[in-house]
C-alpha cells in the first residue's frame, strides 16, 4: 500500500496568521485571561503526575 507522507515542518498560512497576530497584540483581553486562569488547574491536574488534591470542595469558587 501507498504511505501518505506527512510534513513535520508544514505551517499553515492561518497558523502563521495567529503567531503574527499574537506577536503583535502581546496583550491578553479580560476574557482570555479569564479562559486561560479557568484552563491552568486542568492543565497542572493534567500534566503532573505527582499532582494531589487537597481536601477542597469541587463547588467551592463557584
Amino acid at each position: 500500500m501507498f504511505k501518505k507522507q506527512i510534513k513535520a515542518n508544514y505551517v499553515s498560512e492561518i497558523d502563521t496568521l495567529l503567531k503574527n497576530f499574537e506577536a503583535t497584540h502581546p496583550q491578553k483581553t479580560k476574557f482570555q485571561q479569564q479562559e486561560i486562569n479557568k484552563h491552568k488547574p486542568i492543565f497542572e491536574k493534567r500534566n503532573n503526575p505527582n499532582y494531589s488534591e487537597d481536601d477542597k470542595q469541587i463547588w467551592e469558587n463557584f
